[in-house]
């Protein structure tokens, strides 16, 4: 879902069930807003016989064509991809290895990106930064360059529990942009 406090309409993203886009009338120009699930390491291993990222990878060049499809329709229009992109791209160890997808999910990932004109602002170490205290964010904000060019600031908070009930596994990260 993707709520703001301006207002927005419903934009058709490629697949509703894991992906949500928006027009957004913000303060410093209207926005697309995409918001997506990229698949897990194991999608589709038990219930499809696959190997691990083989959904990754099948399901990326179709939102890559639709963030593509996207910032051609409205190319005047600034673009956020936010999301659970399932890739750590910080550099953070965990267990003897990177913390989470492959050299090849990972390249994938960037390569779409700087193929649609997107950074990733929240890309760097949120541990070393102070913003996490234990493990990296596989969730992400990335920004067209004019969008991107403007962040003042980026953060996330712990995945954690209120008032005894889990709210999520996953961390959440921001983005403050000048305006």
């Amino acid at each position: 879902v993707i709520h703001s406090r301006w207002p927005l309409e419903n934009v058709p993203a490629r697949d509703p069930d894991v992906s949500v886009c928006a027009r957004v009338a913000t303060p410093i120009g209207p926005w697309l807003v995409y918001g997506t699930v990229l698949p897990y390491h194991a999608d589709g291993v038990v219930t499809r016989g696959e190997r691990t990222w083989t959904e990754f990878h099948r399901v990326l060049p179709l939102e890559r064509a639709a963030w593509a499809r996207l910032r051609a329709e409205f190319p005047n229009e600034g673009f956020c991809l936010a999301g659970d992109l399932n890739q750590s791209l910080d550099g953070r160890r965990w267990q003897g290895r990177e913390w989470y997808g492959t050299r090849a999910t990972r390249a994938a990932l960037g390569s779409a990106l700087a193929d649609c004109g997107l950074t990733c602002v929240t890309a760097h170490d949120l541990v070393a930064s102070g913003h996490l205290t234990t493990r990296s964010s596989i969730d992400r904000i990335c920004l067209d360059q004019a969008l991107a060019g403007v962040v003042r600031a980026v953060g996330a908070w712990e995945a954690g529990e209120a008032d005894g009930v889990r709210l999520s596994d996953h961390n959440g990260v921001w983005a403050d942009l000048a305006g």
